[in-house]
């Protein structure tokens, strides 16, 4: 099945997470998507797939090549977004949008 679009979601913040996975498990977009995410926060990478799947989601989850200790810088993020997209269209959405 080809994916119509693919939501891409970069990450480094701790919280926030529940508000826009809440969000995109109540939309009503007919066509096949996906979600990848790529999250730099190590130590609760297990709690966001958890709570994307216990509500219906199967976010592909990316991480980001870099050095151990080290944020990333955000265009490493974006641009692994991209290469791990499968959709004919991407869209953006920002971790700290409410």
């Amino acid at each position: 099945m080809s994916v119509a679009v693919s939501v891409l979601v970069c990450t480094y913040r701790s919280g926030g997470m529940d508000v826009l996975l809440g969000s995109l498990a109540k939309q009503t977009f007919k066509e096949p998507w996906e979600l990848v995410l790529v999250d730099d926060v190590v130590d609760r990478r297990g709690c966001v797939l958890t709570l994307a799947e216990d509500l219906g989601l199967a976010p592909r989850l990316v991480y980001p090549l870099h050095h151990p200790g080290k944020m990333a810088a955000a265009s490493v993020a974006e641009n692994k977004a991209i290469v791990n997209a499968s959709g004919e269209l991407c869209v953006w959405l920002c971790d700290y949008s409410w």
